[in-house]
């Protein structure tokens, strides 16, 4: 519950964005503007073998990188 709390306030793993290339970044941004729900750009990335922090793409992740493109 505290880290939901701090994440809500702003705060990310200063290792998090790192993990997640710059160029993968802006793909899910673009996607998302496009109209894409988190899951379906999740889904894409997951079809094109983007390689995932995780192993695979969610769409957690998916809303934690366009947390901290805004």
């Amino acid at each position: 519950e505290a880290l939901q709390v701090k994440i809500a306030g702003g705060w990310t793993s200063p290792s998090w964005k790192a993990r997640v290339p710059r160029a993968v970044r802006g793909r899910v941004v673009e996607m998302a503007e496009a109209g894409l729900s988190q899951r379906a750009i999740a889904n894409r990335l997951n079809a094109d073998g983007v390689p995932a922090v995780g192993g695979s793409w969610h769409r957690g992740t998916v809303i934690r990188v366009l947390r901290q493109a805004a």
